[in-house]
């Protein structure tokens, strides 16, 4: 089913060294939101979502019911997390739950499935010398390393007054529009703003890194943690190389910042999560209704991209909630 290509613009203003954001959306389904200052999330259509799908060619999920969320679990109660890294640099975080169950069919149904497997399956000790009883659960929140991509946008031989009115500029990878940076002058820094402000010309290159997050809904069964749930997060960065010039053109002073995660400390400046990846209560009910249906089911049920976060400020620092 195809959509429509009307396209509005969003003009949003900001202060200096946070330019103007225009956002091209389409008519009537691209609802954008400031969920907090500076940060924007566009929820997609459905089909949106078949028409994104197709343009990365790959297949999209199929539709999980979901009509028992909010009528399995009462409360979770978080009592133990483990973290390791693998052998090809991805990182994992294990949250372990304890769960009370809500009095309603839809928990009664899982509880009973839980008791008649548990008859019938091998309680083991894990590797974390602990015993598991059949139907725990856990999340594991894992992070592959991050990887660079390519560039993206740059400026060539500009003096001081036009890189204080050029932004970057990145396109959204679901949402229509772009996305755009502070005013270029701001990733100058140290001897190279220095540079500017005598006059010299300088260049800039922006260069997209990306990194996949995910978190999977685990449940014990019969001796081991098995996935029946995965929902992801995709995360772009970036790295800002800088040059400045002598007046006979030769370079000056050059400089690369990188604004990554962990170590370096930096925010996503754009990522797209898909629809229950934020609700761990959600990820545990779903991985625990495949679970109760298909126990011995092959692969997890897998969640469905469906939203795009972007923020303004490329230089934020902090770490996100997941």
């Amino acid at each position: 089913m195809k959509i429509t290509k009307g396209f509005i613009s969003t003009l949003l203003i900001f202060a200096l060294l946070v330019p103007s954001l225009t956002v091209s959306a389409s008519e009537n389904e691209n609802k954008i939101k400031e969920v907090e200052p500076g940060v924007f999330i566009g929820e997609l259509s459905d089909d949106q979502v078949i028409e994104n799908y197709n343009k990365i060619n790959i297949d999209i999920p199929e539709k999980i019911n979901t009509e028992y969320l909010g009528n399995i679990v009462d409360e979770m109660t978080l009592y133990k997390t483990e973290e390791e890294t693998g052998s090809d640099g991805t990182k994992y975080i294990y949250d372990y739950y304890k769960l009370s169950y809500k009095n309603t069919n839809d928990a009664n149904f899982l509880k009973k499935q839980i008791a008649n497997l548990k008859k019938s399956g091998n309680d083991t000790v894990t590797p974390f010398a602990e015993r598991n009883d059949e139907g725990d659960v856990r999340i594991v929140t894992s992070f592959e390393p991050i990887v660079e991509q390519t560039k993206f946008d740059s400026v060539k031989k500009n003096l001081r007054s036009n890189l204080a009115a050029k932004s970057y500029q990145k396109y959204f990878s679901l949402l229509s529009g772009k996305l755009i940076s502070n005013y270029v002058v701001g990733f100058f820094v140290g001897e190279l703003q220095n540079d500017l402000l005598k006059g010299l010309e300088g260049s800039g290159d922006a260069t997209s890194y990306f990194r996949l997050a995910k978190k999977t809904g685990q449940v014990y069964r019969n001796g081991s943690f098995k996935s029946y749930f995965e929902t992801y997060q995709q995360e772009w960065y970036w790295k800002h190389e800088a040059v400045t010039y002598n007046s006979n053109g030769s370079i000056k002073n050059a400089a690369t910042t990188y604004y990554l995660p962990d170590s370096f400390g930096y925010l996503p400046i754009n990522w797209v999560y898909s629809t229950y990846f934020y609700s761990n209560k959600d990820i545990i009910e779903i991985a625990q209704h495949q679970y109760r249906v298909e126990p011995n089911r092959s692969t997890p049920a897998k969640d469905i991209f469906k939203s795009e976060g972007y923020r303004n400020d490329w230089k934020t620092k902090g770490k996100m909630s997941y």
